[in-house]
């Protein structure tokens, strides 16, 4: 089987039945997949079903929500804070207050700081030599590196 895709909204169940007739048993290997999937002698039969359950995850924080359903990672140059339910685009990054590498990996360049690692605010620094930034050769995180560093 080829060319068959699912398309669903983040968060839905999805339950799938193939229902295939015409097995060849005559075919030993056939007859013998189906023994062991069933756990009987197989001797003769119409049809074989399948039941597929899958789940369909949610958008996460990092990612932005089409119109069509589908979660995209949010790419260089913004960012997205909050785990879209609804459609929703990617924040475009300041280019003079952040550093923006996309996703939800997005902080303050030297000279500004944000309260929170969940703020959309970048404000600029008091003492702005004291607000070293985000420091990019660092992992992502939501602690200390994601406000900005302080001297």
């Amino acid at each position: 089987m080829s060319g068959m895709g699912l398309l669903s909204a983040p968060g839905n169940e999805i339950i799938v039945a193939l229902t295939i007739s015409g097995i060849d048993l005559t075919v030993p290997s056939n007859k013998e997949y189906l023994t062991a999937q069933l756990g009987i002698e197989v001797t003769s039969l119409t049809d074989y079903s399948i039941r597929i359950d899958m789940e369909v995850r949610d958008c996460v924080l990092g990612e932005g929500l089409k119109v069509s359903g589908a979660c995209y990672e949010c790419p260089a140059g913004t960012y997205l804070l909050q785990a879209p339910t609804v459609p929703t685009e990617c924040e475009p990054c300041s280019q003079e207050k952040t550093f923006c590498l996309g996703g939800k990996s997005v902080g303050p360049k030297p000279g500004f700081w944000r309260q929170s690692a969940l703020s959309y605010n970048f404000w600029p620094c008091p003492a702005p030599d004291q607000c070293l930034g985000m420091d990019i050769s660092l992992p992502f995180d939501f602690e200390g590196n994601s406000v900005g560093l302080c001297d």
